[in-house]
């Protein structure tokens, strides 16, 4: 019994490190770079800002997670078994929520009032979404355009968690969404080419629209969008946007190659080839915010006259 309790709590408490996690941190370095604020002063209302977001992400889980234990527990009358593969039950689901809500509502509250204004309205949404028996996902047209809200959403609680009240430039936003949109879309197009090459019946102009969206529009886009903002902030970042092209189009061909819907975190530490391209550029990124470049900023500032 006390096994299956704790299994139950394991699924619901899901504080795993992604890709949300690293766009909160790019925004609060965005925030640092810019000269808003120190990062070292503003070290714990950046941790309390991080576990307020794991929070709410949590407790949106667990309201998803008592909504479908309740969903598939049977009418007493019918005679039905229970739904089986579904350990969480609904009355522990609805105390996590609970717990984490307070939590989230509580560690956003200490942070700054910006951060507030945007994680309490993002957590009822969050909220809502969970509870809606209509998913984003389920919705043609918005398959790719909603779930990928949640990067610059990230992004900006990150910013706003370093104690200014600026609101983050819009094409950081904008790069951020895009980046997320890629990532989400490479593995749709991942998905058309496996069933492709199944033989499934896939029409020709929709799998070709499919590619140029997810590699020009948004890798491409994103990138670029990212690397405007990067370098307006940090001349010196610009030397990052290269390698930060070959990150993407690595990541493109692992799609793919796995034609899943996503590639998951962990499935990347077992390739060699995306961790070294992903050091490389982690080590620009780090070894250009640091160091002065005279030469590019003279560079930068001719090319810019001349237009």
């Amino acid at each position: 019994m006390l096994q299956l309790w704790l299994s139950q709590q394991n699924r619901m408490l899901r504080f795993e490190l992604g890709a949300r996690d690293l766009a909160f941190f790019v925004g609060a370095y965005c925030a640092t770079a810019i000269g808003v604020q120190s990062f070292a002063l503003d070290a714990l209302s950046v941790t309390l800002g991080w576990i307020s977001a794991i929070a709410a992400r949590a407790s949106h889980a667990a309201l998803n997670d008592a909504i479908q234990a309740e969903r598939d527990r049977p009418d007493p009358t019918s005679g039905q078994r229970p739904v089986a593969g579904n350990p969480v039950s609904a009355r522990a689901a609805i105390f996590w929520w609970a717990l984490l809500s307070c939590i989230a509502i509580a560690s956003a509250c200490e942070v700054t009032p910006l951060f507030a204004a945007v994680a309490l309205p993002a957590w009822f949404i969050g909220s809502a979404h969970a509870a809606s028996p209509v998913k984003a996902h389920d919705i043609e047209a918005l398959r790719v355009v909603v779930p990928t809200l949640r990067y610059p959403l990230h992004l900006a609680l990150g910013w706003c968690a370093i104690g200014s009240m600026q609101v983050p430039p819009l094409l950081l936003l904008l790069g951020a969404w895009m980046l997320g949109a890629f990532v989400r879309s490479s593995g749709q197009l991942g998905q058309v080419r496996s069933a492709h090459l199944r033989g499934a019946r896939v029409d020709e102009r929709s799998r070709i629209a499919t590619g140029i969206l997810c590699s020009i529009g948004y890798g491409l886009g994103g990138v670029l969008s990212a690397g405007i903002i990067a370098t307006a902030l940090r001349v010196e970042l610009v030397l990052a946007v290269p390698f930060a092209l070959g990150l993407a189009g690595y990541y493109l061909t692992l799609a793919q190659r796995k034609g899943s819907r996503g590639i998951a975190f962990s499935s990347l530490r077992r390739e060699p080839i995306f961790l070294a391209l992903a050091a490389t550029f982690l080590a620009v990124v780090l070894n250009s915010s640091l160091s002065n470049i005279p030469g590019l900023h003279e560079w930068i500032d001719i090319a810019t006259l001349a237009r």
